[in-house]
């Protein structure tokens, strides 16, 4: 892993020597593959590291499998053995619970969101209803108060129109 680490580091250093000779100084260039390098790095550091764990978890696996082969009989390492490979199913069973819960979780938020959204698209519906309703309404009293004034009937004498008359302007706008 160093050997790879080395040679990647080599490698951008070539490059970079190569761009200086062959390109003015592009900053904005050179801090972009600067930034690629670094990555590159990082990654190969967390890579490394991540396998050296995993090396010294079986190391220690190892060793612990040899102390018991040593000091104890075979029936206990198979009972050691079945116990932690019980453990290992009982934590994949609680790993695959916690999953569909998550999820289960996750839907519930989903439709707590969708009934909210399907609630305000009913109300701005409903809304937008009224206001038809409302503009058809007035237009309605205005042709109804054309047609008493056009007709040059003395609305005032009769109870009638006078009670229609009035009503008209108790209509909601």
């Amino acid at each position: 892993m160093k050997d790879i680490m080395a040679n990647q580091c080599f490698d951008m250093n070539i490059k970079v020597n190569m761009g200086k000779l062959q390109r003015p100084c592009d900053t904005f260039d050179a801090e972009a593959d600067l930034s690629k390098f670094e990555n590159t790095i990082e990654q190969a550091r967390l890579s490394h590291f991540n396998k050296t764990l995993a090396l010294n978890r079986m190391q220690v696996w190892n060793a612990v499998i040899e102390k018991l082969i040593q000091s104890d009989t075979g029936d206990e390492i198979r009972e050691l053995q079945d116990q932690i490979t019980d453990v290992q199913k009982k934590r994949l069973e609680m790993k695959g619970l916690i999953k569909k819960k998550m999820q289960a979780i996750n839907e519930l938020k989903q439709m707590r969101e969708n009934q909210g959204q399907v609630e305000k698209q009913a109300v701005e519906r409903a809304e937008a209803i009224l206001q038809k309703y409302q503009k058809i309404a007035t237009i309605s009293q205005n042709v109804l108060r054309g047609i008493i004034l056009a007709s040059k009937v003395n609305w005032i004498d009769d109870p009638k129109l006078k009670d229609i008359a009035m009503g008209l302007e108790n209509i909601p706008k």
